[in-house]
């Protein structure tokens, strides 16, 4: 796992626990070698100290190493000991031991007012419940368009985290609760996959971009309302001051088409008060992730001109 992914899952879980009447703990930090899943490489050690400073750094209040000593039976059978499975001691041991007597101080928590990342659990949940449960069939949605369905929400907001990572090193998070009481107190804000947004939701966004904000966002912003029922005109329309005709599901994954713009990935961008909205009409986000794997297998020239609009966006923040 490199730096950023982690720091994506740290930044996730202490923005989880802001404001709550919560830590931010670690229960099972990986103390050995891998069984399935986890870290795939072998544990030395070393890779434990950093793994911990980070943690810390970005706000874990509590660490436990999991395990003492690997499981000798069951599924994890060898894995993800700090010992040997004798019980000797290890290169990981001498690690934690020093970590132990070394960290004692509070730890400074990286952190930018300039830019969030939204997370819409409900238009996570709305997309996998459209491409419906795994079936034992082949060829069926779960081998095939996992990419807009069980995914799209986690390889979106990855992809966002991406471009705020780049630049900031460190993002908050949002979610709908802070969407709904309008706690958007950041000059710019990512929101991927905004399927289902609610009026009063779309209100209070729209607020904060008049009042100087940068909203960059994509396909199917409010198509949905909070309880997942079709918007007879959707809220993209109020936004961007067009009409829309339709969303296509397309290789790539989702294209909105406005009447007059044309069937082609563009980067609308609308100015509403003091500030302004960068309107994907494509799920942008979710490309920056799988760019190297499938999208350039598209065609040098497609992926080339959609390249083009993600450097826009990175320079807009």
């Amino acid at each position: 796992m490199g730096v950023r992914d982690y720091a994506f899952m740290l930044d996730l879980w202490k923005s989880y626990v802001r404001g709550k009447k919560a830590e931010f703990q670690i229960t099972e930090l990986q103390g050995g070698q891998n069984v399935r899943w986890g870290n795939p490489d072998y544990v030395e050690g070393p890779e434990i100290e950093w793994w911990t400073r980070m943690a810390l750094e970005r706000g874990a209040k509590a660490l436990l190493y999991h395990a003492w000593r690997p499981p000798l039976f069951g599924a994890e059978t060898g894995g993800f000991g700090i010992l040997k499975a004798d019980g000797s001691p290890t290169k990981r041991l001498e690690v934690i031991k020093k970590l132990a007597k070394t960290i004692n101080t509070p730890h400074p928590i990286p952190h930018t007012n300039k830019i969030a990342v939204a997370y819409l659990r409900s238009s996570d949940i709305q997309s996998y419940q459209e491409q419906g449960p795994p079936r034992g069939i082949a060829g069926q949605w779960e081998a095939v368009r996992v990419d807009i369905g069980l995914m799209y929400g986690m390889t979106s907001i990855r992809g966002a985290y991406q471009l705020a990572y780049d630049k900031y090193k460190a993002a908050d998070f949002i979610f709908e609760q802070d969407l709904e009481a309008g706690n958007l107190p950041y000059s710019s804000l990512l929101l991927p996959n905004p399927y289902l947004l609610s009026l009063k939701q779309f209100s209070n966004l729209r607020k904060w971009i008049s009042r100087g904000g940068t909203l960059i966002t994509e396909a199917r912003f409010g198509l949905k309302d909070e309880n997942g029922h079709l918007y007879q005109s959707p809220l993209s329309e109020k936004l961007l001051g067009l009409t829309y005709d339709r969303n296509e599901i397309t290789e790539d994954g989702f294209l909105d088409v406005f009447e007059g713009k044309g069937r082609k990935h563009q980067l609308i961008e609308k100015k509403i008060g003091k500030g302004k909205v960068l309107y994907a009409n494509f799920n942008v986000f979710s490309l920056i992730r799988k760019e190297s794997r499938q999208a350039r297998s598209k065609g040098k020239k497609k992926w080339q001109s959609t390249d083009t609009l993600i450097r826009k966006i990175k320079n807009s923040l």
